[in-house]
């Protein structure tokens, strides 16, 4: 059996599924992606000073403290900046399944940190706006909370499973652009 930390379903899981849930309008998307951001970036920052040469499960605990260390001040910024959207409890589940399954030790590596951090995340977060934007016209006929009058609302993109399969498509998309642009410039 594969641990959680080499099985990428569950760690793809574990971490989408808090902003597929949350993210059904703009607002909502905005605010999980300024909460995954700030979150992330600073933990993987803090994780980047732990030795490689510590054994794993100690770096998981080590990741796990500075985790719970750094969620307290992204969640009152996140609150701070966006005052009218509460995250419930899906900013604490963004924050806990990125250490849960370790993947940021295999995803972010020291040489190239920043590199490689904004190439992993900007993608998520693009997907998590777009997303939003999209299921917010699509399943409530509405943008921003104004209403749009152009065709009927198709409310399963408001639910958990309609925005699940819709960032998915999201996802895959966004990466499709990424590797057909290196696949262009390698060819040139």
């Amino acid at each position: 059996m594969k641990a959680a930390s080499s099985d990428s379903i569950l760690r793809s899981g574990l971490f989408i599924a808090p902003i597929a849930v949350f993210s059904a309008s703009v607002g909502q998307a905005l605010t999980m992606s300024f909460a995954f951001f700030s979150m992330t970036f600073c933990s993987v920052l803090l994780s980047a000073l732990i030795p490689r040469r510590l054994s794993y499960s100690l770096r998981i605990v080590l990741y796990s403290v500075i985790g719970s260390l750094v969620y307290m001040p992204a969640a009152i910024l996140t609150a701070w900046v966006f005052p009218d959207i509460g995250g419930g409890i899906y900013i604490p589940l963004l924050s806990t399944a990125l250490y849960l399954t370790a993947a940021h030790d295999k995803i972010f590596h020291r040489k190239g940190l920043l590199k490689s951090m904004f190439r992993n995340m900007i993608p998520v977060i693009c997907a998590v706006i777009l997303s939003g934007i999209v299921r917010e016209v699509l399943g409530c006929a509405a943008f921003a909370g104004r209403p749009l009058h152009f065709a009927p609302p198709l409310p399963m993109l408001q639910h958990p499973a309609g925005g699940l399969i819709f960032l998915i498509l999201m996802l895959t998309v966004i990466q499709a652009f990424g590797r057909g642009e290196k696949q262009y410039a390698n060819r040139c």
